[in-house]
């Protein structure tokens, strides 16, 4: 048995655990940077707050950075030195900040509040959430959870969105550098578009990476999926899931009606057929 564990589960213990949450502590930790960042992304708000983060990460607006540092400056080294220092001052402040308020997350003990068969002996955990509560809730040993995304404990971890923007470089000075202010405006434009790539979340790589992982989780009869969004950008781990497990059933937990079909609709993408899927909701467990 695999337990597949997404967000949901640990805003449905009342954790502080929502992207509305994660805006409130960057808003917090540094005014300059929650309002610096809005002048080049344009994140999609419910009830006036951040309600897709790492998705709304593909939004940035690299051609607003080009100009900024274009226009401003003449000396094309310093444009490219300068637009640099401000696409690196960007990701590094978004990406500790995000660390910062994973490992600021507090976790309610006693909020033990799911009666799932969670001890039976063969269960296997792969969580995306950075939180400890599998462990530290639920008391699942270690060596049965895999944070497929990093954890608490970890000093970087993976988070961002689907999009990919691919960067080639070509010059034609042998040294490998801008020879012409041609090339050189080039550089900028490609230095301005750093953050796309370095926010995207290289699901494919991680999947590699983790082959030998992946294919030990198979010949499985029942997979649980409880609070997971089942988005674009990690549903090849799905897909790879269901690939090592055909015959297995799928129990999913939704919240609302539009997230069971959206839920469902995600399911038959990556073939899994509709005896094969349960639907069920966090509360009747």
């Amino acid at each position: 048995m695999l337990y597949i564990i997404g967000n949901g589960f640990d805003r449905y213990h009342g954790f502080s655990t929502s992207y509305s949450d994660f805006e409130n502590f960057m808003e917090e930790w540094s005014k300059s940077l929650y309002y610096e960042i809005h002048e080049y992304w344009n994140f999609n708000v419910k009830d006036g707050r951040w309600c897709d983060f790492e998705n709304d990460l593909s939004t940035f607006d690299s051609s607003k950075i080009y100009r900024d540092c274009a226009s401003r400056i003449q000396d094309p080294i310093d444009k490219i030195n300068t637009c640099l220092g401000l696409v690196d001052k960007l990701y590094e402040g978004i990406k500790n900040c995000f660390i910062s308020w994973i490992k600021n997350i507090k976790l309610d003990y006693d909020s033990k509040i799911i009666l799932l068969p969670i001890l039976y002996p063969k269960a296997r955990f792969i969580t995306f959430n950075y939180t400890l509560t599998l462990e530290e809730v639920y008391y699942i040993p270690k060596n049965e959870i895999w944070h497929i995304h990093g954890s608490i404990n970890d000093n970087d971890l993976i988070f961002g969105h689907k999009e990919k923007e691919k960067i080639e470089y070509s010059y034609s000075d042998e040294t490998g550098m801008p020879s012409n202010e041609q090339e050189m405006d080039e550089d900028l434009n490609r230095s301005a578009k750093l953050p796309l790539v370095k926010f995207r979340k290289k699901t494919d790589e991680i999947i590699k990476q983790n082959n030998v992982k992946f294919n030990k989780y198979n010949d499985l009869e029942n997979i649980y999926v409880l609070g997971h969004s089942l988005s674009d950008v990690d549903l090849p781990y799905f897909r790879l899931l269901y690939e090592l497990n055909k015959n297995a059933k799928w129990n999913v937990s939704f919240y609302t009606e539009k997230e069971k079909n959206y839920l469902y609709s995600q399911l038959k993408k990556i073939g899994i057929k509709d005896l094969k899927i349960k639907m069920l909701q966090l509360k009747d467990l």
